[in-house]
């Protein structure tokens, strides 16, 4: 199945310029499905690095902080607790 996967990835990557995105990869609607590669692999992002791909980390990474900061936001605020960011 790796083999495959990584096979797919990378096809779905020359089709698109060298590189595939999430987002790309998913309104083409190519298959396996992300969340089947996703989760065979662990994430979006060690799928791609696996098939030797290159990856946007940076933008996940500040994406997945962003929403993890609000969710807690929200979380401390229906608690009525006091919520502090601070720098990772």
């Amino acid at each position: 199945m790796r083999d495959k996967y990584i096979e797919v990835l990378r096809k779905a990557a020359e089709e698109n310029n060298g590189k595939i995105s999430y987002k790309q990869y998913e309104d083409q609607k190519y298959s396996p499905s992300i969340k089947t590669i996703s989760s065979y692999f662990g994430s979006w992002t060690k799928a791609l690095q696996a098939a030797g791909l290159k990856t946007n980390e940076k933008y996940a990474t500040s994406y997945f902080k962003g929403r993890y900061h609000s969710s807690f936001a929200r979380l401390c605020q229906r608690k009525q607790r006091a919520f502090i960011v601070r720098a990772i």
